[in-house]
């Protein structure tokens, strides 16, 4: 019976497209549409000269629009690197601040522990 359901054709299930493949698909579709825009000009019936001033200012404000998000994209990381190093140093200066306190504790817990001893000692004798 299992089998039969996993074999049969009509029971797809959406959840078996995950996100690459959308983001695949969505990838190939912005890529034609851009790639049918630029074949569409090239043979629109506006002159040459135009449409090729027309595609580099495109080209010019495409490229204007990446450097500017890959300038907030290198800020952005730049914020958070800046951000985990400081979260790095508390971090350290906290543990440094736990040991010591640790290494004070063991300290004081092996004196009572030999005064005890010591004490347990003399009782016995």
């Amino acid at each position: 019976m299992i089998r039969d359901r996993l074999m049969d054709p009509t029971e797809y299930s959406t959840r078996s497209c995950d996100s690459s493949h959308l983001s695949m698909f969505l990838v190939g579709a912005v890529a034609g549409a851009a790639a049918g825009a630029v074949v569409a000009l090239l043979f629109a019936p506006a002159s040459g000269r135009r449409s090729r001033a027309w595609l580099k200012d495109g080209a010019h404000r495409l490229r204007e629009g990446a450097e500017d998000q890959f300038d907030r994209a290198q800020d952005a990381i730049d914020d958070g690197a800046l951000k985990v190093r400081g979260a790095v140093e508390s971090g350290k200066g906290v543990l440094r601040e736990s040991v010591a306190a640790a290494r004070e504790g063991y300290a004081r817990s092996k004196e009572e522990h030999e005064a005890l001893t010591a004490a347990a000692g003399n009782r016995k004798t």
